[in-house]
Order: C-alpha cells, then structure tokens, then sequence
C-alpha cells in the first residue's frame, strides 16, 4: 500500500513539475500574454466549448452579447479555472470550464450586493457576490493581469449603474471634498477620487491608517501585530465604497504597501448597520447586506465621531425615496 501510495505521489509531482516546465519554457513575453484575459466580441472568436451556451441564449438576443475571458493560472499548489463573462439585458452568466463541463454562475443585477475590485502590481481580480439565480448567497472570483483590467469596465459599470447618474453635477468640487479628510495619504486620496463615478456627490469620506498594537517587548524595542490595514470609508449618494490595503501587498521602502482593494455597495443593499465596541479601544462598523452577509471595518477610538456621522448620513441617505 505505501509502495502504491509513493507511485502516486511520484506521478502527480511528475505531471505538476512537467506542466510548470512547459510554461516556463516558453519565452517570457508570452508567458506575459498567456495571463491576460481577452475579449470576445462575435461567435466566431468564441472557443467551442461555451458555443452551446450561447446557442441557448441567441432567443433572447439579436446580437452577440460582448464577454470576456478570464486565463488559467498554472502552479503548483492552485490552479485558476478558465471563465467567461457576459450580460445579456440585466442577467449576467459567468462559466467557469472545469473538467469536462462548463459550471455556470447567473445573477440579476438587482440581486449583485456588492463589487470588490483588486489590484496589486500586476495581479487583478473582480469578485462578484450576490444572490444567485439558484437563490444562494454566492461569490465568484476573476483573476487576471491588470494590464487587461479595461476590458471588464463595462461589466463593472453596468453593475454600477454608471449610466443612471445624473449630469450637471460639479465633478471637481465633488473631488475637492477629499482634501479635508483627516490622515488621507497621498495613495487613498488617489484612490477615492478615482472611484468617484462621473454625476456621484461625495457626502463624507473617513480614513483609518494601520492599526497595530505591541505584542512584545525585548532588546530595548516593541514589535507590534497588525490588527487591521489602512483604509478609507467614503459615502456618496448612492453607494458605500470601502478602500483597502491587502495582507498580501508588498510594502515599498516607505512601509506603505502596494496597490489596493475596492469594495462597492449599492445603498439599497445595506440592510442594516451597526458600531460594535471592542477591545483596547476599538470598534467595528459593521454593514450588513442581503442573506446575513456582512462587511466590517475596524476604527480605533478617536474615530468615533467621524463614523457615527457617517452612519447618521448613511441612514439618512437609505431613506430618501
């Protein structure tokens, strides 16, 4: 039994070792290109195994619906599945190709809870997460290079409902709104005002750098754990976007860390929200969404005053018609 056990592990390293083997070779300008997703824009570019797919959706549409796909990474301990994603009228269909079959994800626009994006150096993804069409509280996740990051704007919009904000609103005083806002690094100054859709009021923006308390001290210095990472809340009038630093960024010299995280809730999604107290003078702001999902933000005390006004202006916003 363990010389069957031995065999078998032999033979998966093997296939592993030979299939890392055969990407490495290639050269490295492919290897780049190999990560970046693409689009499809007519039947003909569209690999064969989602033609049935489509086939069934042709009843509902006179035109090829735009989709994009998403690469397979190759590693050793995980492996990223194929997807592609397309709307057709207020549905979006996300199929993952898995073995020998294609799993497909559905959600109405109106059941989308909320939109994280990433974006670390070269490594992107987009998470989608809502009530499915089978009526279960789901996420699916598209990893890509960042240099394609374009081509899944008009999903995001869409999900954002981009179109629907209204002209004539002052853009650059809505932005200038960022400039008082208490401890805004250069970084999420950038990228709060990047996040601002064209037509949105900025209502309030609150900012919380790095929490990390001391867990010892020796030699004369403190070492410290990091409890929570920096990140800015900013209200508008119809959306909370939560922006993030990630456990798995690096840091630059300056020990801020690279790239950021973006999460986007639809006001009409937050069901409820709530400050929770904690310990050595923290509190949670929690946000709950539909099926009892919820998104927490960690503050230290002294935030206390900016977080509660947001949360009055955030029901406040919840309950205009």
């Amino acid at each position: 039994m363990l010389t069957g056990m031995k065999e078998s592990l032999r033979t998966t390293w093997n296939r592993l070792a030979a299939s890392v083997a055969e990407e490495a070779a290639l050269p490295a300008g492919i290897q780049t290109r190999l990560s970046w997703a693409r689009p499809i824009e007519s039947y003909h570019e569209l690999p064969p195994v989602y033609h049935e797919f489509y086939n069934s959706l042709r009843p509902d549409t006179h035109e090829f619906p735009y989709a994009v796909v998403t690469p397979t990474f190759k590693g050793f301990v995980r492996r990223e599945n194929e997807k592609l994603i397309c709307s057709v009228g207020d549905r979006f269909y996300i199929l993952e190709k898995t073995k020998g079959q294609l799993n497909c994800t559905t959600y109405a626009l109106a059941d989308i809870s909320y939109l994280e994006i990433g974006n670390i150096l070269l490594n992107a993804w987009i998470r989608i997460q809502g009530i499915a069409g089978n009526g279960k509280l789901t996420a699916v996740t598209l990893k890509f290079n960042a240099v394609s990051e374009h081509l899944f704007r008009p999903f995001l919009d869409k999900i954002r409902y981009a179109a629907d904000y209204p002209p004539g609103i002052d853009r650059d005083a809505e932005l200038a709104k960022f400039e008082g806002v208490d401890k805004l690094s250069f970084k999420f100054n950038s990228f709060a005002r990047h996040s601002i859709l064209p037509g949105a009021i900025v209502i309030q923006a609150v900012a919380q750098p790095e929490i990390r308390m001391p867990v010892l001290k020796a030699f004369g210095r403190s070492f410290y754990r990091t409890i929570a990472l920096s990140r800015v809340l900013v209200l508008t009038d119809r959306e909370l976007i939560i922006i993030r630093d990630d456990i798995n960024s690096p840091m630059a010299f300056d020990e801020s860390r690279y790239g950021g995280v973006w999460d986007y809730i639809p006001l009409d999604k937050i069901t409820a929200a709530t400050l929770v107290d904690q310990a050595d003078d923290r509190f949670a702001l929690s946000i709950h969404l539909p099926q009892n999902d919820c998104i927490e933000s960690l503050f230290m005390g002294p935030k206390r005053s900016e977080v509660k006004r947001l949360l009055n202006q955030l029901e406040a916003q919840r309950s205009t018609p």
